[in-house]
């Protein structure tokens, strides 16, 4: 026995599916916080080390950064400059970004520190930071590395030069 299909009903079906599909594979990653990252290389033996940047939100809601894990470090988290009577010192710092709205992290600033390094941050390489946040989600981007007297973000690559 052959059953005949009509070609639109099966076209809307496998139109409905896809969108099913989008929706619930697209649109978690959407509202995740994205990350602009870069840092400056870091001298041989050195043990801190930070990293500047923007995250943006495009998401509808504010987002809380809980932690951040970096595979080249004991030690990974927000810290903000102080100053306190004329003497600069850090502390660490909470993170959120509004719905919609960008962060900066910039030398003299807030900054993600990197401590007890396990090897410098080399110039020209790419490494990955993965930030966990409020609610459970989790997203991992890559930061890149300049000078040791960087000032700016440096030209990006995707590997290491050295």
């Amino acid at each position: 026995m052959r059953v005949k299909i009509n070609w639109l009903d099966k076209q809307k079906r496998i139109s409905v599916g896809s969108l099913l599909l989008f929706f619930c594979f697209s649109t978690t990653a959407d509202d995740l916080p994205r990350f602009e990252g870069w840092a400056r290389a870091s001298p041989q033996g050195a043990s801190n080390a930070s990293v500047y940047g923007k995250f943006f939100n495009p998401g509808r809601s504010p987002v809380r950064l809980e932690s951040i894990e970096f595979s080249g470090s004991e030690i990974a988290s927000v810290h903000k400059m102080i100053d306190k009577d004329g003497m600069l010192g850090m502390r660490p710092g909470e993170l959120i970004v509004g719905a919609q709205e960008s962060v900066r992290l910039e030398p003299g600033g807030m900054h993600i520190m990197l401590m007890k390094l396990n090897a410098p941050l080399f110039n020209g390489c790419a490494y990955s930071l993965i930030f966990k946040w409020a609610g459970g989600k989790i997203s991992a981007h890559k930061f890149f590395v300049g000078e040791i007297d960087q000032s700016t973000p440096p030209l990006f690559s995707d590997s290491c030069l050295n």
